[in-house]
């Protein structure tokens, strides 16, 4: 009994560990450059934000901001957004996701604009940073040791608006 439970235990991992391989030949020819086109957002490589597809790339940002208005041109973006609720660190901790999202993980994004806007607390602030702004900090894993606002006054030229957000 012991054995045949063996044989069975042997052929459904044998089993699995076929179908896994199966599963990565559509993979691999694609990075052998047979086949058609190559999914611009797929696992282990940089995105490439266009007209096309900055909706989804802003959609897929764990973000709470509300985007009211985009500009793109093709190298840069400017993005006017609205805070509804939460907290003023949440507001900065947005803005960094935002730019790690748009100077890190995508290719040809050279410039960003974020203006932001909190009307539960009034807080106005307008972030505007370059791709060499995080020449020293490529991956921006400094913000990690920081706070969100810390390390976006240090990085990048970050205004805060006086008065109350309108």
């Amino acid at each position: 009994m012991e054995g045949l439970a063996r044989r069975l235990f042997a052929s459904v991992f044998i089993s699995l560990m076929a179908a896994a391989l199966l599963s990565l030949l559509p993979t691999l020819d694609r990075q052998s450059g047979a086949g058609g086109e190559t999914p611009v957002f797929g696992p282990m490589k940089e995105r490439v934000v266009t007209d096309e597809n900055l909706a989804d790339f802003l959609l897929q940002q764990p973000i709470q901001l509300r985007v009211v208005h985009v500009e793109w041109d093709q190298e840069g973006v400017r993005l006017d957004m609205q805070q509804s609720e939460g907290t003023e660190a949440a507001l900065y901790q947005d803005l960094l996701t935002l730019l790690k999202g748009f100077l890190v993980r995508t290719s040809n994004v050279a410039s960003v604009e974020l203006n932001a806007v909190a009307a539960n607390h009034g807080t106005k602030v307008t972030v505007y940073a370059k791709r060499s702004d995080i020449s020293q900090d490529p991956g921006m894993k400094q913000a990690e040791s920081m706070s969100a606002q810390a390390y976006l006054k240090r990085t990048f030229h970050t205004v805060r608006h006086p008065g109350r957000a309108e």
